[in-house]
């Protein structure tokens, strides 16, 4: 109750809630949506501890999935060939195998067949489509360095495809000399017999050819396939030192 002051004006008595009236507001009608309050709220923090766990556990599974597909193309990339020899006896069965020792140096012959076929590719035209193309993947497969810009302004300024609409050329190779005691440097020489597209015979031309070589022995299955010798041809130049009219 309000109880006047000592000026004769009523003093405001404000009253503080005890421990045991606490209790028995806690025991009274509305606790029961107090604790449902806290039973929800206690299943939205375990929902977002729940989801927080989740969006963690498949960030790891995607960076783990990355290093797997990261490591997959590097190992692919390091895919080598290794090469085996077979004995065989008179009927054919095997009688020892083992991994064949890689090649450091390619034979003679084989350095003469590399440029001989360089050579009779590049200068050859066909009137088959199909052929063409694949003597030019085989020119382009033994050529590397300088060799691949000369082959590529030759081909621009002399494509094979056009001169095809107005004739052929059969080229034959009839020397090759090893220039150097290293086998790096060569002579070619060749004939070409032009014919039009009727197979009359126009001319024959004789050109002479200065070669360099390399030698890398394949490692991959792609080259083994194109280049089984690794014998490049690294620069070129050629000029005809002779022609003869056949008609």
């Amino acid at each position: 109750m309000n109880e006047p002051s000592a000026a004769g004006a009523p003093r405001e008595v404000r009253v503080v809630p005890s421990r045991a009236s606490t209790e028995v507001l806690a025991g009274s009608a509305d606790a029961p949506y107090l604790r449902a309050r806290e039973l929800r709220a206690d299943r939205y923090l375990d929902l977002a501890r729940s989801i927080r766990n989740t969006r963690l556990l498949n960030a790891a599974l995607v960076a783990a999935n990355l290093v797997l597909a990261i490591a997959a193309v590097v190992f692919a990339g390091r895919q080598e060939v290794v090469p085996y020899v077979v004995e065989v006896d008179r009927t054919g069965a095997a009688v020892a195998v083992a991994p064949a020792a890689r090649a450091t140096a390619p034979s003679e012959e084989a350095l003469r067949y590399t440029l001989g076929l360089f050579f009779r590719n590049v200068r050859t035209v066909t009137v088959d489509e199909q052929l063409q193309e694949r003597l030019i993947y085989e020119v382009y497969d033994r050529a590397r360095g300088r060799a691949v810009a000369i082959l590529n302004d030759w081909y621009r300024r002399n494509s094979p495809f056009a001169r095809a609409d107005r004739g052929t050329v059969s080229p034959q190779v009839s020397s090759i000399l090893a220039l150097t005691e290293d086998r790096t440097t060569w002579q070619v020489q060749w004939t070409e017999e032009l014919r039009d597209l009727s197979g009359l015979r126009l001319r024959r031309e004789t050109w002479q050819a200065t070669a360099r070589l390399t030698t890398d022995p394949p490692d991959r299955p792609e080259e083994v396939a194109s280049n089984p010798f690794g014998i490049y041809v690294t620069h070129f130049d050629w000029t005809r030192i002779d022609t003869e009219d056949l008609r």
